[in-house]
């Protein structure tokens, strides 16, 4: 039988999550059947991959464990990609789960479904704050098939990265088309979803049910303030490949345009403030040789924010104190309530 759904789901060093996760995917026989999940071991050292072999015996027809060298995150979903088989994908972060009333909804819904792009909500987990908070997408109507260019995305600006895996599951063909999406061997490479699904799509459909369920606030997650830090420069990295990607995509709609230059423009800004962290040649690295000339030779949207005029207009001494005065502290602030 052919497959409706191709889960893709990375391993790495995820023993204590790794159960929850693959549990929340078993559903019915029938289920099961329309079901892909593709388990890609990115040279985990720990036990993950064996335990995810486990449900690969118990259910072949569904479970696939791929063994391959480590390569970080967009390594392991490139693989998925290329092996997945299902009409639709679905990215699942082994230290995540799958709500396990409302997926086999989803399974269903997807049967009829003909939208490039199907959004559904999230719950946010917060293990430090130990608390519990849903996003819903309410300004789209529940089951209508609409167009990306169509939709008033400003109306979900409190969202911003509502293409990103956690709301969506995408057309697999869209996501073929532009394989290797994700860069390898580097941090945040799920950036690039924020734009692409957007650019490449053309109709979407929303389901107003929960699927996506992400624990935020454990030790060595992306969205940890100390791996934010320390991985700063991967920020300029992603920052490139989206601009580079919008570059190689070319699309006319004005409300699409608007959306991806919206998004790149808050990434340009949210980029900077990371490199902030980087010692005062880094920075200036940056700056003036490897990111910043290339976002405005090829980005032509680029809206300058205050924080990067006041870098390039002031004592770099001047600079720094009214950064930490006025912009450190809020941005750390609001990152921590975010992620924490």
């Amino acid at each position: 039988m052919e497959k409706l759904l191709t889960v893709v789901v990375p391993v790495y060093k995820v023993e204590k999550y790794i159960n929850k996760c693959l549990d929340s995917l078993i559903v019915s026989d029938e289920q099961m059947s329309l079901l892909e999940v593709i388990v890609v071991n990115d040279g985990t050292p720990d036990n993950s991959a064996i335990m995810a072999k486990e449900y690969e015996k118990k259910y072949p027809q569904t479970f696939r464990v791929i063994d391959k060298e480590n390569g970080g995150h967009g390594s392991a979903w490139n693989r998925g990609v290329q092996e997945a088989t299902g009409k639709y994908l679905r990215f699942l972060d082994s230290d995540d789960w799958f709500d396990e009333t409302d997926f086999p909804k989803l399974i269903n819904k997807l049967r009829t479904c003909q939208a490039d792009v199907v959004f559904c909500n999230i719950a946010m987990h917060y293990i430090k704050r130990n608390i519990v908070r849903k996003e819903t997408l309410s300004p789209m109507t529940d089951g209508k098939l609409s167009h990306i260019a169509d939709f008033d995305w400003n109306s979900l600006n409190n969202i911003p990265r509502v293409f990103d895996f956690w709301y969506c599951t995408y057309r697999t063909s869209m996501i073929k088309d532009a394989h290797p999406m994700f860069l390898e061997k580097i941090y945040y490479d799920d950036a690039i979803l924020f734009i692409a699904p957007m650019i490449l799509g053309e109709t979407f459909i929303y389901f107003d049910f929960t699927i996506y369920h992400y624990l935020l606030g454990r030790e060595g997650q992306t969205m940890n303030i100390s791996s934010q830090i320390v991985h700063a420069k991967d920020y300029a990295k992603v920052c490139k490949s989206m601009i580079a990607f919008a570059e190689q995509h070319p699309y006319e709609e004005q409300n699409k345009k608007d959306f991806v230059n919206t998004r790149i423009n808050r990434y340009i800004r949210n980029t900077f403030i990371w490199l902030n962290y980087l010692s005062k040649h880094e920075l200036d690295e940056a700056m003036q040789k490897t990111w910043f000339p290339y976002v405005k030779e090829h980005f032509p949207y680029y809206t300058e924010p205050k924080v990067i005029s006041y870098y390039q207009s002031l004592p770099y001494w001047m600079y720094k104190v009214l950064y930490k005065l006025f912009v450190e502290k809020k941005e750390k602030k609001a990152f921590l309530e975010d992620a924490e």
